[in-house]
């Protein structure tokens, strides 16, 4: 095993220089998302900077005061220190326990209560999670289990054209930043043909 793995985060101007002065604030990011509040990256660089461009896009529509950039930090991964001092929870499979693990995250503990399932990292009991980055359809589908109370089957999986196999990494404690450096930030330039996935 490679002892260090490039990654990246896309996000837009702002962000980015919020990051390089202040540091990854883990409290920023989003409550209710995939893998639990925290620090997202993915190995894939074309989808870095389909984030970043969605995020400059959409920041620029709704903001008239403020024009952003589309950025992509490029991070070097310590794997054998994270290894040694974090919890690591590594999804190998897009399976139901990928999707309800996504869904629990993503609907809270009183659908957790109501439906009897408890896996999660809404508490941040594992430092870094490893898996294939949620669609459109496991959102919907979270969105229509929490209105029943019920947890997925596999007839729900199965039924899914799951089409997104880009992998992320995210990172839910300060222990875990630990082991992640960042080395490069670039600013995304649009070229045409350039397809930018919602």
């Amino acid at each position: 095993m490679e002892y260090y793995m490039r990654l990246y985060h896309g996000t837009v101007s702002t962000g980015a220089e919020n990051i390089i002065k202040n540091g990854i604030r883990l409290e920023r990011g989003k409550p209710k998302v995939d893998f639990g509040q925290g620090f997202y990256t993915t190995t894939s660089l074309n989808f870095a900077k389909n984030t970043a461009m969605n995020k400059a896009r959409k920041t620029n529509s709704y903001n008239n005061q403020i024009y952003v950039e589309p950025y992509v930090l490029t991070y070097q991964f310590d794997q054998e220190k994270a290894n040694k001092q974090c919890k690591i929870l590594t999804f190998s499979k897009t399976d139901i326990k990928w999707a309800q693990f996504i869904i629990n995250n993503r609907n809270g503990h009183d659908y957790m209560n109501k439906a009897g399932t408890h896996f999660h990292n809404i508490n941040h009991k594992y430092d870094i999670v490893k898996g294939a980055i949620a669609d459109n359809e496991i959102v919907l589908l979270a969105k229509t289990l929490k209105s029943l109370n019920t947890k997925a089957t596999d007839e729900d999986i199965n039924n899914m054209l799951y089409n997104y196999f880009t992998r992320q990494i995210s990172f839910h404690t300060y222990k875990s930043l630990d082991c992640l450096h960042l080395t490069q930030c670039d600013i995304i330039k649009e070229r045409k043909g350039d397809v930018v996935n919602e």
